[in-house]
């Protein structure tokens, strides 16, 4: 077995770049293949993972994402709408869903609209911890870091992997988001166990590629070169210390949002075009009229379909023509719609489903939800690491940035998670807080901690003010009971 470690892929840097395809379908198995008759109880030979899967291009998921690239525009045999312009060109319009868009913002909005969540994980919490903490969080409210997250999850929501790169440039603390959709190529390189060691981001600039690698103590660029014979080679161009503690270019993969509904959204496609073909040619305002007329004063633009008996032994006559509805249709695209909605775990609700005022608590509108939330919260989950490899990269960078590098922000031992958005009401929120705080189902600062525009530093800012409020109850005591000597600083309060 091959050692691969961070040298052997500085020795053969091609190495660098053999990444994981992503895979969509594959071949189908036989299961009577593997039917076999056994007595319970008995055992068979263990077989390895024999799989076989299509490969599928990051470039398809930006194109499924982009109405205008869809392959409905590609398919020369289906009825479409035609038009004539001005210089008698013939137009195909097509019409192509934007279902992926509305997916992808969807479970983006659940997994990042609420403020990443962190828990102090200190057996005991002084003041100066305490301090250290708000400082932390105030931080993070400051340099943004709450878009730079949900950046990153809209990046991999849509193009399959992302990588977020914490770096220093000129002593301060930098982020920037890589993805397939902004011209890179992002590449996990791993041991011969499959553990993670190092993310490579390869990428050209004007025609020179270059592959950029971070791993828990460097910094590495190979650039492609040609030698003195022209062949290209890739050559090792620079090597730096980054500083942090861990690999600061955080790599994350999954499934784009709509991945499991991609076959469905295509096949709406198809039946929405025959059915707009179908409406523009047969459900247009009929005028049946029995008799002569003048042909000059009752000429129609296109817009009205007119059916002439023009049998002069026959008494005149006009009346509306309707045909028929193509409701059977328009209910099947419907049906496919929820389908949809099922195989992406996302709800796609209008006005009419919520009905204000009878739901004061939320209770319904979670049951409309749970797709959409039982997905966020597996999310929660498989984003974790990424969570807590952000937040520790920040901690260090403060350090950096702010001490010199000293583990100052470094000592907080800080968990950091994702938390589930749900569309519910400011005051539903609070309230709900405020009586688990009563109940005694969790402590002041949890509480404080869970509540909508607040301060990171909230909790300093109540014991200032009730220190204060001591202060000044103490002194009014003094005065009615005569006993202040003037030690007291009243106009200090």
């Amino acid at each position: 077995m091959v050692k691969k470690d961070i040298s052997y892929y500085l020795e053969n840097p091609t190495d660098l770049l053999q990444k994981k395809p992503f895979t969509r379908g594959g071949a189908f198995v036989d299961y009577r293949a593997y039917e076999a008759d056994i007595d319970l109880g008995s055992k068979v030979k263990a077989e390895l993972p024999n799989s076989r899967a299509h490969t599928v291009s990051q470039e398809v998921y930006m194109q499924e994402y982009d109405p205008s690239r869809h392959d409905v525009h590609k398919m020369m045999n289906l009825p479409v709408i035609t038009a004539t312009d001005g210089s008698q060109e013939t137009k195909r319009i097509v019409v192509a869903s934007s279902l992926q868009k509305i997916i992808h913002n969807s479970q983006v909005l659940h997994l990042t609209a609420n403020k990443m969540d962190f828990v102090l994980c200190e057996p005991e919490i002084s003041e100066t911890t305490s301090a250290l903490f708000s400082k932390m969080k105030q931080e993070w409210f400051l340099r943004n870091m709450e878009m730079y997250k949900t950046e990153a999850v809209s990046r991999q929501k849509s193009t399959g992997d992302v990588c977020l790169l914490f770096y220093m440039s000129e002593g301060k603390l930098k982020l920037r988001v890589y993805s397939y959709r902004d011209g890179y190529t992002i590449i996990p390189n791993y041991n011969e166990f499959g553990e993670q060691i190092a993310t490579s981001i390869y990428y050209d600039v004007d025609g020179i590629q270059i592959i950029d690698t971070y791993d828990n103590k460097s910094f590495y660029r190979h650039v492609n070169e040609a030698d003195a014979n022209g062949d290209k080679q890739w050559k090792l161009l620079e090597t730096t210390t980054h500083g942090f503690p861990i690999n600061p270019a955080i790599y994350h993969r999954g499934y784009v949002a709509w991945e499991f509904s991609q076959a469905l959204i295509e096949l709406r496609e198809v039946l929405m075009n025959v059915l707009a073909t179908n409406q523009s040619r047969y459900a247009l305002f009929a005028l049946y009229i029995k008799g002569a007329i003048d042909e000059e004063m009752l000429k129609s633009r296109g817009n009205t379909m007119i059916l002439n008996d023009a049998d002069p032994e026959t008494k005149g006559d006009a009346k509306v023509l309707e045909f028929p509805t193509a409701q059977g249709m328009i209910e099947y695209i419907d049906s496919i719609l929820n389908e949809i909605s099922l195989s992406s775990s996302v709800s796609f609700l209008s006005p009419n489903n919520i009905k204000m005022g009878s739901d004061s608590k939320g209770g319904a509108m979670t049951i409309l939800l749970k797709n959409d939330i039982a997905l966020a919260k597996q999310s929660v989950t498989d984003w974790s690491l990424f969570a807590d490899d952000m937040c520790t990269l920040f901690k260090a960078g403060l350090d950096m940035e702010m001490n010199n590098g000293a583990a100052i922000f470094m000592k907080l031992r800080v968990k950091a998670s994702f938390t589930v958005w749900t569309p519910e009401s400011m005051d539903t929120i609070i309230t709900n807080e405020v009586n688990k705080y009563k109940e005694g189902l969790q402590s002041l600062e949890t509480t404080v901690g869970n509540l909508p525009n607040v301060a990171p530093d909230e909790m300093e800012r109540l014991a200032s003010e009730k220190e204060k409020a001591k202060k000044e109850t103490q002194i009014t005591k003094e005065v009615e009971d005569g006993t202040d000597n003037g030690s007291s600083d009243k106009t200090g309060v």
